[in-house]
């Protein structure tokens, strides 16, 4: 139970060890996610480094990569990564069974909830009720692609009647390659006496979100 108060922070010690994957693969995984940190940091700033010195301080990364991986762990360090690691996955295993129970990151805090899964839907769904905002999707019917008809049919029409330039009209086109439907999730507020959830409505990706935006980068400085 105390691994869980540690929530989504805590990180399994030495978990590569445990891999079956093998060592070779496990240095070129974390060479190259490393190497292209360091290559993009450099593209960002403008420095090209010396050819001789960029290839030797590289070398030098592989090997302690190798070196750090290869490193015997003291036995005591071992047994409780071993013993912590099968602690989690035997966490996970119960908590694929359990469809009873939801687990979600808090609000604030960022820690690990886990509560009935039936009475967060109920809370949900009085939310729902209350604020007559949101409608639940029950069958296979999407709006999405009448959303976006509309959308689009709308900057068409204003773009006809010279309402808004082509500029304006490229910036406020929804991106169909990442296109999604707007949805409502919750969080859990643990740190209030009944628990109340936090209602997130994603909309990133949606047909509106770009027409939204221009708009708001438009309008936004007379405001504040």
């Amino acid at each position: 139970m105390s691994m869980l108060i540690k929530g989504f922070k805590y990180i399994i010690p030495c978990q590569s060890r445990f891999s079956k994957t093998s060592t070779d693969n496990i240095v070129k995984q974390k060479y190259m996610s490393i190497s292209r940190t360091i290559q993009r940091y450099l593209d960002d700033h403008g420095v090209v480094a010396q050819e001789l010195d960029d290839k030797e301080a590289f070398l030098a990364l592989n090997h302690l990569l190798h070196e750090l991986q290869s490193t015997l762990l003291p036995c005591k360090f071992k047994i409780r990564s071993r013993h912590e690691r099968n602690i989690v996955k035997s966490i996970r295993q119960i908590l694929s069974t359990r469809s009873d129970v939801i687990m979600r990151r808090t609000e604030k805090s960022k820690v690990l909830f886990l509560g009935n899964a039936l009475e967060f839907s109920n809370k949900a769904l009085e939310y729902m009720i209350k604020t007559e905002a949101y409608q639940e999707l029950i069958h296979d019917d999407c709006p999405l692609h009448d959303i976006l008809n509309a959308v689009t049919s709308l900057l068409i029409y204003l773009l006809k009647h010279r309402t808004i330039n082509q500029c304006q009209h490229k910036r406020m086109n929804p991106k169909r390659d990442t296109l999604e439907l707007a949805h409502l999730y919750f969080i859990p507020k643990p740190h209030k006496p009944d628990c109340s959830l936090r209602p997130i409505v994603a909309a990133n990706h949606a047909p509106t979100t770009m027409m939204s935006q221009y708009l708001n980068d438009l309008l936004a400085p007379i405001y504040l």
